[in-house]
């Protein structure tokens, strides 16, 4: 505070002050970081036991429980169940571009299918309705709200810096306002 003062005081001289702290380099060798503590089922900071972490703490209605579970489970599905402090904007971002690509009926075989087989089996089909960018945002919302969860209850304390992958990640709705329902 005191340099800042001086400097808007119009004293730029040589600080000091601040000689006590490192200097930043974006090339600097990174932090080591401890190895999260395991448990009897691995590693406790992964993706599926955190939400289940989730959910004993809060009474959630089932149909949440549900659309919550689904959006965890495709997400594992695409990129495996990583430790939550290792999924990345990258990550979201093509979680994303797949559920774009996702029909949004599923009905027979491709209902026991998981994400990535749905996907392969009709890659050449164009004719279908995909989900729409409601049900995308609803994923992308479930899943930025159990990682923020996990920020926040220290299953990323080990990881400096990190933020929420998942914030902020939305899909843009193309309707026109025209053809949007009109709130209640």
């Amino acid at each position: 505070y005191n340099v800042l003062k001086r400097r808007a005081e119009g004293e730029f001289s040589e600080v000091k002050e601040l000689d006590k702290f490192p200097v930043y380099s974006p090339a600097a060798k990174p932090v080591d970081r401890p190895k999260a503590a395991k448990g009897a089922e691995g590693d406790s900071s992964r993706l599926s036991l955190v939400f289940e972490a989730w959910q004993a703490e809060r009474d959630v209605a089932p149909k949440t429980r549900l659309e919550f579970g689904r959006a965890i489970r495709r997400f594992i599905e695409v990129h495996g169940d990583v430790p939550v402090a290792e999924i990345t904007k990258a990550m979201i971002r093509e979680f994303k571009e797949q559920l774009r690509k996702m029909p949004a009926v599923r009905s027979g075989l491709l209902a026991k299918m998981t994400m990535p087989q749905v996907l392969e089996a009709g890659k050449d089909d164009t004719s279908s309705q995909r989900l729409s960018s409601g049900s995308i945002n609803k994923h992308i919302t479930a899943l930025a709200a159990v990682l923020e969860w996990a920020g926040n209850n220290g299953y990323c304390d080990d990881y400096p810096g990190w933020s929420n992958p998942a914030q902020g990640m939305k899909v843009e709705d193309k309707k026109n306002d025209q053809e949007k329902r009109l709130p209640y």
